[in-house]
């Protein structure tokens, strides 16, 4: 299947390796240090997986036209500025990878119903200063469509991704899924804007002497 992964952070770069190794035809998009980084060294991946994938590194999303499968890895407030970098693209699924409740709307105003998917990544990773990829959470990255025809797309875009060896599933709700990870974070939030500390300094808690 064709793939087109608009970022090549820590996530971008962990779906690109896992579904280049599983056969399938993958457009990174990258830029920079990080883009020049991947073309000569390949994506390199430790951690939870060990291995290394020479992926096509894209620098100009405008020279991509057509795809099976757009994913966006761009950050929540960079959300809208992704879109406008890939809207020209046609792509039958597309789907992000970032936390909140609005970007599934967002693509589905660019792409349509059919087409948007939404999704609730469980997955994390680090990008090291030499380009590796330290792949450290593979809990569940969960799609699910906004219509019908979205669904039956869900269901064979994550049966692909299990199979590269990110832990996947597509759900009937996806909406109700976004939300369940967006809701608790708002308390987190709420701490950290009261006490002017980072939002994981909440969830901290010391280990036993």
């Amino acid at each position: 299947m064709q793939f087109i992964i608009l970022g090549a952070g820590a996530l971008g770069s962990i779906l690109a390796a896992h579904l280049q190794r599983a056969g399938h035809e993958v457009s990174l998009i990258a830029r920079g240090q990080r883009a020049l980084q991947a073309r000569e060294n390949g994506i390199k991946i430790r951690g939870l997986a060990a291995h290394e994938q020479k992926c096509h590194i894209v620098t100009e999303p405008a020279s991509l036209k057509t795809t099976e499968v757009l994913i966006l890895t761009a950050k929540t407030y960079q959300h809208q500025q992704a879109l406008e970098q890939v809207k020209h693209i046609q792509a039958d699924a597309v789907f992000s990878v970032a936390n909140g409740v609005l970007k599934t709307e967002q693509i589905e105003s660019v792409f349509g119903a059919d087409n948007a998917l939404g999704c609730m990544a469980d997955l994390s990773g680090e990008m090291l200063n030499s380009g590796d990829v330290i792949f450290t959470r593979n809990v569940d990255l969960q799609i699910g469509g906004m219509t019908a025809v979205g669904q039956e797309k869900a269901r064979s875009i994550a049966a692909l991704i299990n199979a590269a060896g990110i832990n996947s599933s597509a759900v009937d709700d996806i909406r109700a899924v976004e939300w369940s990870k967006f809701v608790p974070w708002v308390a987190f939030l709420a701490l950290s804007v009261l006490t002017r500390l980072e939002s994981y300094s909440s969830c901290w808690i010391p280990a036993a002497q």
